[in-house]
């Protein structure tokens, strides 16, 4: 399982050149192997394709419900709870950074938050996530996204109120949601 594929990252790269095959032939070189990884997962995710512009946004005409001002101890508890060690978004902001600030810098944070969900328009950087590919036991990879971390911050401001939300919209064909996990 999991020891599998730890195993496979922290070997040599010319260790692992067998696990890795294209069109017949194995890569040996890492830049082919990277290179050939961007293609696999080119395809999975449409890379060049022309994004649509006309995708339904049903979001845009819906009232907008009132939400409850996001609250500064609620961000400090946030902040105290994200790992050292966490990953870091393409804007290279980790998201213990502002813990050495003054309430009014913290609360101009949180006001920020408030206007995205107001506009309901994040800033355009904050559709550029980080992807890693983990290798799986199996040979395959599983893609792992990090967004930037102002939508961290947020996420974890707002998860009650998905929480609550959740409770009522929970469907028979509903997957997984609270108290059952996935299969």
């Amino acid at each position: 399982g999991a020891a599998a594929g730890l195993h496979r990252i922290t070997n040599p790269a010319e260790d692992q050149t067998q696990h890795i095959w294209r069109q017949g032939a194995p890569l040996v070189c890492p830049l082919q192997r990277v290179e050939a990884k961007r293609a696999d997962w080119a395809e999975v995710w449409l890379v060049g394709r022309p994004i649509q512009v006309d995708t339904p946004r049903p979001w845009e005409g819906a009232p907008i419900e009132e939400l409850p001002p996001l609250q500064l101890e609620a961000f400090e508890g946030a902040l105290r709870k994200f790992k050292v060690n966490t990953g870091v978004g393409c804007d290279l902001l980790h998201p213990k950074d502002p813990m050495p600030l003054g309430p009014d810098a913290k609360s101009a944070i949180l006001r920020f938050l408030e206007a995205v969900e107001r506009s309901r328009v994040w800033p355009d950087h904050s559709s550029v996530l980080n992807y890693w590919l983990i290798p799986k036991s199996n040979g395959k990879d599983r893609p792992l996204a990090l967004p930037p971390t102002l939508i961290r911050w947020w996420e974890y401001l707002r998860y009650p109120i998905v929480l609550e939300w959740e409770k009522d919209h929970l469907y028979a064909w509903d997957a997984i949601h609270s108290g059952k996990g996935a299969a």
